[in-house]
């Protein structure tokens, strides 16, 4: 597939991480503006957006996320919110708060 030109001008503020689901969307993460975003692989369209835009903890903010998965049979996007809050917070396909995992630290179930 062609990207055929700019998708995301203007919408990020410190891009960081890119992935493509097994759906054929593309999830991108911005460390500046602590947000994850849901793209149309085509249009560059903004399907879903997750996070309030506040560097903090919790189920609606992240604090530079980096990365992104998708499981394939369930949807759930896995969030690697590892710069400052050092945890993987799980989302429904829809975008709602399931739950989350991990600390700081060098545990088992921790992350430094």
């Amino acid at each position: 597939a062609s990207l055929g030109g700019a998708i995301g001008r203007g919408l990020f503020t410190v891009p960081h991480g890119l992935s493509l689901d097994p759906a054929g969307f593309l999830w991108a993460t911005d460390v500046g503006s602590h947000q994850v975003f849901k793209l149309n692989a085509q249009t560059g369209a903004v399907l879903l957006k997750l996070g309030d835009g506040r560097a903090a903890a919790g189920p609606s903010s992240f604090n530079k996320p980096t990365d992104v998965a998708v499981e394939r049979g369930s949807g759930e996007v896995y969030v690697a919110d590892g710069y400052g809050n050092s945890r993987i917070a799980v989302f429904s396909s829809s975008g709602e708060y399931l739950r989350e995992w991990g600390s700081a630290g060098s545990q088992p179930g921790q992350f430094r």
